[in-house]
């Protein structure tokens, strides 16, 4: 069945260096005979054999003379009988048996060792004018030319044009497909989020803490990409047991900063951390609202100290109080308007006077004497 040449440096009887006489074989099952480089062929007096009379031994032969002795065997009629003929695809009749597999030369179109009528059989392409191959191995229900990249449809997923058994690094499936992971991503992904875990990134170089616990990651970032506004980088001590921060031991992750600022270096509200306050900053801190006995400026954001005659202000002189520490001296008959806040009451109005509801204030009249 294998063999391909026949050398002819040893004849036999009448020369010969395939000779084959009074067998019992039913055909010769030479299929991979392909050349004779010497010697007579005489195939003679087996009487099952059949098909011997339809090849054409000369196209197998370098030297055609003596031309071959082929007779005497199975009577073409009887072979006939029992179906024991070439295949229909096999090219002029010729063949070493009667599979499809075993004629000399095909019909129409030749796969490996196999004739066919055609290349449109399911899992095989047409090669050339009268070839054809099979599809590649990831390619399930047909193809239309060569390698992974020309099939019908994907035996397991699909990359790009190409049919493969699994997505590569940094690519997860969907739908059969191959599709990128998010560029947060490291080591690869189950899904298009860059956050960790199902359907989001396998590990992360640096990640943004969740807004209401500073243990749980929210998502990804990459390793050199900075933190977002509002969130300042730590490194996750090597020692790591929260089960949030476990995964980015010895990385670095941005945490939220204190509420009062807007942007931080560290956790904290003083300004050493805090590089800006998000409403007010008074002195070396930043605040939701401005401490007692200090007024907005509302420009620079910052909480002034009111004068220190002023128990409350809305500005910084003796003028722009609110209510004062010490004295009250209107600048009007109208005691709730205009007035300055003094430390004593001046000459112009030497009286002290105390009311209920109102701050004590200064006159020029002795409320007692009116009184008497």
């Amino acid at each position: 069945r294998n063999l391909k040449t026949i050398g002819g440096r040893r004849l036999t009887e009448y020369f010969s260096s395939l000779y084959i006489v009074k067998t019992s074989l039913k055909s010769l099952g030479l299929r991979s005979l392909q050349t004779i480089r010497a010697g007579q062929v005489v195939i003679v007096e087996n009487r099952n054999l059949c098909l011997a009379e339809n090849i054409t031994w000369e196209k197998l032969m370098r030297i055609p003379t003596p031309r071959p002795v082929v007779s005497n065997n199975r009577p073409r009629a009887d072979c006939e009988a029992e179906n024991l003929v070439c295949h229909q695809e096999c090219f002029n009749q010729s063949c070493w048996g009667p599979g499809v597999e075993e004629c000399l030369s095909c019909k129409n179109f030749t796969l490996g060792n196999t004739c066919l009528n055609s290349c449109s059989y399911p899992g095989i392409y047409q090669s050339g004018n009268s070839t054809c191959d099979t599809c590649h191995e990831e390619c399930a229900g047909g193809c239309t030319g060569p390698g992974p990249g020309n099939c019908t449809k994907c035996k397991h997923v699909k990359d790009g044009p190409y049919c493969v058994v699994s997505c590569p690094a940094m690519k997860y499936s969907m739908y059969n497909e191959c599709l990128q992971c998010s560029e947060r991503c490291v080591g690869g992904c189950t899904g298009p989020g860059s956050f960790l875990g199902p359907l989001g990134c396998d590990a992360c170089d640096k990640a943004n803490t969740t807004n209401d616990n500073p243990n749980q990651i929210s998502h990804c970032l990459k390793a050199n990409e900075p933190c977002d506004e509002g969130y300042f980088s730590e490194l996750v001590s090597v020692t790591e047991t929260s089960e949030g921060l476990r995964s980015m031991a010895g990385k670095l992750i941005c945490r939220r900063c204190h509420p009062r600022c807007k942007n931080c270096t560290g956790y904290g509200f003083h300004l050493s951390v805090c590089n800006e306050c998000a409403l007010y900053r008074s002195e070396e801190q930043c605040e939701d609202h401005c401490p007692a006995e200090h007024y907005v400026d509302a420009d620079n954001k910052t909480c002034v100290r009111c004068s220190s005659l002023c128990s409350e202000c809305w500005g910084p002189g003796v003028d722009q109080c609110k209510s004062c520490r010490h004295w009250k001296v209107p600048l009007g008959d109208n005691l709730t308007h205009e007035f300055n806040c003094s430390l004593t009451c001046p000459p112009d109005k030497p009286y002290k006077v105390f009311e209920d509801m109102v701050d004590p204030y200064c006159s020029a009249m002795d409320s007692s004497a009116q009184q008497s």
